[in-house]
């Protein structure tokens, strides 16, 4: 099922904003640079074309990552390992080299459901563990089976981690533990939610915060 439409207007405005208030701020000082006698400063223009760059390329992923989410496909079969490396390249400008992600195994599994929504709940995990620290960082990704076939998926990062009180909230729509929309952890448990799975937020062995996906799921034949 699709995410609610209320929470979907919800995290399209969240993310223009996040994307267009500091694209107005380059521009701006794009303006001033360009007005100001003796301007261009050669040093500075690199400077400004870069962070234009980096949120005009932010509204092109939301664009595409949106046109993904309202994808009416049928569930498919695929292997996660390639969703989740895509993922990785999806956030690569918003982790500015600070956040190393590393997948460990992984390469044998297949889930059921959608893909498009599959790959934004693991680009919204990536943005979740960057936003929460300013410094360098990593998220770790692995998995295993249980006894029973069920898989786990685990996502680590060795940031600030999240209160025990808050570990729950933090996924109902409009909740956050730094004060943001929360709109991604939302979409994310509405994504476990229709492959008839479960996430939950825990403390990392990393120091962090882990995301504990638990759901069905399939070897590669």
């Amino acid at each position: 099922p699709a995410a609610p439409e209320s929470g979907y207007a919800r995290l399209v405005i969240h993310e223009l904003n996040n994307a267009l208030l500091p694209l107005g701020t380059a521009l701006s000082k794009l303006w001033t640079t360009l007005a100001t006698p003796g301007s261009p400063d050669p040093l500075q223009l690199p400077a400004i074309r870069e962070r234009v760059d980096r949120q005009v390329a932010r509204l092109q992923r939301f664009a595409s990552e949106s046109g993904q989410l309202l994808e009416a496909a049928a569930p498919e079969l695929f292997p996660l390992r390639p969703v989740i490396e895509e993922a990785i390249r999806e956030t690569e400008g918003e982790r500015n080299g600070r956040i190393a992600v590393h997948v460990d195994g992984l390469a044998d599994i297949r889930i059921e459901g959608s893909r498009g929504r599959w790959l934004l709940c693991f680009v919204n995990l990536f943005r979740n563990a960057a936003q929460a620290r300013a410094g360098k960082g990593i998220v770790r990704v692995s998995g295993d089976w249980d006894g029973s076939g069920r898989l786990h998926v685990f996502v680590d990062d060795d940031g600030p981690g999240v209160a025990e009180e808050l570990r729950e909230r933090i996924f109902d729509q409009g909740q956050s533990s730094r004060g943001g929309s929360g709109l991604g952890l939302f979409e994310a448990r509405a994504t476990l939610r229709a492959s008839e799975g479960t996430i939950v937020c825990e403390a990392s062995p990393l120091g962090g915060a882990r995301f504990h996906l638990h759901l069905p799921a399939k070897r590669l034949q």
